[in-house]
């Protein structure tokens, strides 16, 4: 998502279908932030260890899956990417690879559309629970389900906006390049300033505070482009 996370000597390692992946000591953090509420505890009927290992579990697969979605499509195409979870979610990268625009547009939507895979088998699973009689409910089972429905659905959409560096932001630079659009650089970084910006006065409507900081620090950081662009 943003920028680069340094190693330190508290990172997991560990690989997927051969992909190295390593875990910051942030990601846990910002895990906690961007999504745990201690009432959930209540609410399913469990205590507050539970839920916040449920929630976890939501939180690391969900990202995962999205990043191995990047992954797996740079090696598709002969890159050799690694991901990353840390303080700001996740990233896959590739330093020595070099795609095309159509590329571009294939690994960056590649992420989000990994997630709605996963989403669409949380549902195909539901149904199937429910022919044998199972229901979610309120309990660990029905906050799973929720959670990762919630998740890698919305939170997808999300990052499919046209704000740099989003996936949404990478793919509409990519579509610019490919209408050999003069100045795309810049006309990326003025198009994820505006959606940026507007987006975060609308979380700031809804009482979403911190969902809304992210978006005016996504706005300001287009900003900035746009001046770096100019100059």
């Amino acid at each position: 998502m943003l920028g680069n996370a340094s190693e330190t000597e508290f990172d997991i390692r560990f690989s997927v279908f051969g992909i190295p992946c390593r875990i910051h000591p942030g990601f846990w953090i910002i895990g906690a932030i961007m999504g745990f509420s201690p009432g959930w505890a209540d609410a399913i009927g469990v205590n507050v260890l539970s839920v916040i290992l449920l929630w976890y579990c939501v939180f690391f697969v969900s990202i995962l899956v999205h990043e191995l979605g990047h992954a797996l499509v740079m090696r598709w195409y002969g890159a050799r990417p690694d991901v990353v979870l840390y303080h700001m979610g996740g990233y896959a990268s590739a330093p020595m690879a070099r795609f095309s625009p159509w590329r571009n547009i294939i690994v960056s939507a590649a992420g989000p559309i990994a997630g709605f895979i996963l989403y669409g088998l949380v549902i195909g699973g539901d149904y199937f629970a429910q022919s044998k009689g199972w229901s979610a409910g309120n309990g660990a089972y029905g906050f799973l389900f929720a959670q990762l429905c919630f998740v890698n659905l919305w939170w997808g959409v999300i990052n499919l906006l046209p704000v740099f560096p989003l996936d949404g932001g990478r793919i509409c630079g990519a579509i610019l390049q490919l209408f050999r659009v003069r100045s795309s650089e810049l006309r990326t970084a003025q198009i994820g300033m505006v959606v940026g910006g507007c987006i975060a006065v609308l979380l700031f409507s809804q009482g979403m505070t911190f969902a809304a900081l992210l978006f005016l620090m996504l706005a300001a950081q287009n900003y900035q482009a746009t001046q770096q662009s100019r100059w």
